[in-house]
């Protein structure tokens, strides 16, 4: 499930942080059962888009998690509000909604996607220094098969690659900026991967699995808004 909320800010003049947005989202949390979920060492269940604006400056930002509970609490609590501060700016409310989009078997990047390299040194994967579709497959493939039995309990066996077509959009290297115990902020960079499509033929054989992809996002960091992915529509 996802929640979609759009928001007006006609003196909006800068990006972001993704830090900003995750404080944001454990805020709406805090009077919840799952008020205490950014202390766990495990999977967060959770990610978010990149904040787009559009022409008419509605500017859209995109919550999705398989828990649909937390979907709608985050909802009640956005609905509560007329207004948002994130990063320092502030944004009127225009309309929260919540929807359950299905799995198409085409996919496309609503933010980077996210993995180590050597999780040990903290290295992230780039194609632009490592070059090999493969290997990010692979540690694609072993993240999503982890994170869904987390969840479910349940194992998948894929029949073939996790996608059988990817078409690479760019390369990204992020700024996030992190508040320290002191009050200060410290800014590190992750290296992410846009894609124009991730297709996977014959998706009803996992179709659930599929889903809960679509829903938690796709490779490593995605309660801080990373791997999230749309379905793209087939209107043939």
């Amino acid at each position: 499930m996802r929640l979609v909320i759009s928001l007006s800010n006609p003196h909006q003049n800068s990006c972001v942080d993704k830090h900003a947005i995750q404080g944001l989202i454990y805020r709406s949390l805090d009077d919840s059962t799952y008020g205490r979920r950014h202390d766990s060492a495990h999977f967060k269940f959770f990610t978010f888009s990149d904040m787009f604006t559009n022409k008419r400056g509605i500017t859209t930002l995109i919550i999705s998690s398989p828990i649909s509970e937390l979907i709608r609490i985050i909802q009640d609590w956005m609905r509560s509000r007329s207004k948002l501060v994130i990063d320092g700016q502030s944004y009127d409310i225009e309309n929260v909604r919540a929807v359950n989009l299905q799995p198409t078997g085409v996919f496309e990047s609503g933010s980077p996607v996210t993995l180590y390299r050597d999780s040990h040194s903290g290295e992230y994967f780039s194609f632009r220094r490592d070059g090999d579709i493969n290997f990010f497959l692979e540690r694609l493939t072993e993240n999503a098969l982890k994170k869904y039995e987390a969840f479910t309990g349940k194992k998948v066996i894929l029949k073939g690659p996790i996608f059988d077509e990817v078409q690479l959009r760019k390369e990204v290297a992020v700024s996030v900026r992190k508040r320290t115990d002191h009050g200060m902020y410290s800014e590190f960079i992750v290296i992410g991967s846009v894609w124009k499509s991730l297709v996977k033929y014959d998706i009803e054989e996992n179709w659930d699995f599929y889903r809960f992809l679509m829903d938690v996002g796709l490779g490593e960091k995605n309660s801080l808004g990373f791997g999230f992915i749309n379905p793209v529509r087939n209107d043939s």
